[in-house]
């Protein structure tokens, strides 16, 4: 399980984590998002902790796309997806592999 902190720098931008009841994109609810223009990532409240993980590193993961130059992956779901998962199992799979 990840420690969700309340902010997270990503490309030289502090983003603010929001815990939110309940998340609508483009009229379609969802389990996070980030807005580099806010500097706000939200994230839904009420799934379990791997779940929450996910979510977490999903978005951190589009703001790096978008932070380096790369709409292309900051608007792919699938690869944002790949990686948020492959993380998610590695960090999990790997207790300690993060330094604290």
């Amino acid at each position: 399980m990840l420690k969700i902190p309340k902010k997270i720098k990503i490309g030289g931008l502090v983003y603010d984590i929001v815990k939110v009841d309940e998340i609508t994109v483009q009229d379609t609810p969802v389990a996070g998002s980030i807005s580099p223009s806010r500097q706000e990532i939200q994230l839904e409240t009420g799934y379990k902790d791997n779940f929450s993980d996910t979510v977490f590193l999903h978005e951190i993961l589009h703001g790096i796309a978008y932070h380096t130059g790369r709409m292309d992956l900051f608007e792919d779901e699938s690869i944002i997806d790949c990686f948020a998962n492959g993380l998610t199992a590695l960090i999990n799979d790997n207790k300690g592999i993060l330094a604290t």
